[in-house]
């Protein structure tokens, strides 16, 4: 994923989800405060530092698309 904006150690207190696609990874590199930096977090550090209020499935059907639909090179 890109383009995100870092779930954790934010300035005023928002609502975090985490999307459900991100399960299928031992391990996410979510942002961290700037354009070009990330940490390595498990998925449960990532649930504990955001917060986060639960899993949702925000990217509909992730898990039927073929390299080919998603626009990836073979």
């Amino acid at each position: 994923m890109s383009g995100g904006v870092c779930p954790f150690g934010l300035a005023r207190k928002l609502e975090v989800y985490l999307d459900v696609s991100m399960k299928r990874f031992e391990t996410v590199f979510p942002a961290c405060g700037s354009t070009n930096s990330a940490i390595e977090l498990t998925l449960g550090e990532l649930e504990e530092y955001s917060g986060g209020l639960a899993w949702v499935d925000v990217c509909k059907d992730w898990d039927t698309l073929s390299e080919s639909d998603s626009g990836q090179a073979s």
